[in-house]
């Protein structure tokens, strides 16, 4: 007799938003699972996209599904939106509803999130099937709820970046950006940047991760460049590698910007705009430079200590990473035994 096919799993995150972090996320799951439907904001990579906020289509996902997959990075967060966090908080319950098993893969809850929310956000993962996060301070809480969780590196430590030699000379820094609601009028560092044409001959690029947020700043801030530069651009995540090893050092504002960085081997430097960046800077040992730091001299002299502390290692966080996928593949390999 014949056997029905396997119904996919549902995969839900950041996705179709132009987040480089997170289509990166997106990129690794289908990787390993194949080209399963993804819950996708308006600018969607890839087939079986389903329109996130389409709750016909969302329904008739999770309806088709056998597994509902929450992954990854900090989905449970109210600094875009307070509708975000409870989108997000709504799903497990709507895949409950429908009796289908939770995973959360390489997750992590926003530190500064009140407590009642991130107590709720416990309590709404209490039923999942198994979870992994990507922090300590994350688990810890969840632990104090009574929810069990697997920690686990950031998935995009799995991603198959190219081995590249480390640059030998200081000449092309690339910047990878990152702008407050603020824009570029608030954004102390963009006065660090102005101030390398005072001295420094050195070549400039700018790779923004998340163009759609961050496009609009940084071609503002652009036209105050008094000094030739470049704008780096990305339309698949395997280009940001290509990009990101053209350059002999790599400034970055962003999480993941950094974490790419250090898999590319590049020499990097972390401006600590907000906790997260500066988290991880300080977990590898790359150096840290606060945003309010001006002047030409200050700038050069963080810029060539960067540089000649050379690339960081990541230690074994791509083996974990590539563990703990391995780990969520055998977990939904089980649900589909369980479905059979």
């Amino acid at each position: 007799m014949a056997t029905a096919p396997l119904e996919p799993i549902l995969l839900a995150g950041y996705f179709g938003h132009g987040n480089a972090g997170d289509e990166m996320i997106l990129d690794l799951l289908r990787r390993r699972f194949g080209l399963a439907p993804f819950l996708s904001g308006p600018a969607p990579r890839g087939p079986n996209a389903v329109p996130r906020f389409h709750l016909p289509s969302v329904f008739r996902a999770l309806r088709h599904s056998r597994a509902l997959l929450l992954g990854g990075g900090e989905l449970f967060q109210t600094r875009t939106s307070v509708r975000s966090l409870f989108y997000y908080l709504s799903l497990p319950l709507l895949a409950r509803w429908f009796r289908r098993p939770v995973f959360g893969f390489s997750l992590g809850l926003d530190p500064h999130l009140p407590l009642t929310f991130r107590s709720l956000t416990a309590s709404v993962l209490r039923g999942a099937r198994r979870l992994w996060v990507r922090d300590e301070r994350s688990r810890v809480f969840l632990a104090g709820r009574g929810v069990g969780a697997d920690l686990m590196p950031d998935i995009v430590w799995a991603w198959p970046a190219p081995a590249a030699p480390p640059p030998t000379t200081l000449r092309r820094i690339l910047w990878i950006p990152r702008f407050s609601s603020g824009g570029p009028e608030s954004a102390s560092w963009i006065e660090g940047v102005r101030s390398l044409s005072a001295g420094a001959n050195w070549e400039h690029g700018f790779l923004p991760l998340h163009p759609t947020e961050d496009g609009p700043s940084l071609a503002r801030a652009r036209a105050r460049f008094p000094f030739p530069h470049r704008l780096e651009t990305w339309a698949d995540p395997d280009d940001l590698f290509d990009r990101i090893t053209r350059y002999d050092l790599v400034v970055s504002l962003r999480y993941h910007g950094l974490l790419a960085a250090v898999l590319a081997h590049r020499p990097a430097l972390a401006v600590e705009v907000y906790g997260k960046v500066g988290d991880l800077a300080r977990e590898l040992g790359v150096p840290v430079i606060p945003p309010s730091v001006a002047g030409f001299e200050a700038w050069r002299e963080m810029l060539i200590r960067a540089f000649l502390a050379g690339p960081v290692d990541p230690g074994d966080r791509p083996a974990r990473a590539k563990e703990a996928l391995e780990a969520l593949g055998r977990s939904l390999a089980d649900t589909a035994l369980k479905k059979l």
